[in-house]
């Protein structure tokens, strides 16, 4: 697995270096990104913050695949996942999102995908990357 897990997005020199070192490209242009909003909406709406890393990460070219997992069947974030080259898990409400994706059978998802995807996870998202966050959090 490929991963890159961050307490915040600033779009520096040095997260950028990383991203392409991580994606094996020079230009992030183009790149297919599924951006997963789930922990940063968990108490309704997207927060400024949120809305503001989506807006960054468009201003790079990228095409950003803006999902919350809250109430879509696995089927459907299966393929929204497999559409792309990165995936993207926003930062927030950890328990939340852990819980989320328990419920969708996120555990067999990444197995399957993070063999040809890469993953970046920023704060809530890096948080459960980790297996025993996806195991054992189930409330803080």
């Amino acid at each position: 697995m490929k991963a890159l897990l961050i307490s915040k997005w600033v779009g520096d020199s040095k997260q950028l270096g990383l991203l392409r070192r991580l994606l094996g490209k020079e230009q992030l242009a183009g790149t297919k990104v599924f951006f997963c909003v789930t922990a940063a909406g968990s108490r309704g709406g997207l927060p400024e913050w949120a809305a503001a890393d989506i807006e960054a990460w468009k201003k790079m070219g990228m095409d950003v695949d803006v999902c919350d997992i809250n109430g879509l069947s696995t089927d459907e974030i299966y393929v929204r996942m497999s559409n792309a080259e990165l995936l993207y898990f926003e930062g927030g409400y950890t328990a939340w999102l852990n819980q989320k994706l328990a419920e969708v059978g996120a555990k067999e998802m990444f197995e399957r995908l993070l063999k040809t995807r890469c993953y970046v996870g920023k704060s809530a998202g890096g948080c459960v990357a980790s297996p025993f966050c996806m195991d054992t959090c189930t409330d803080w």
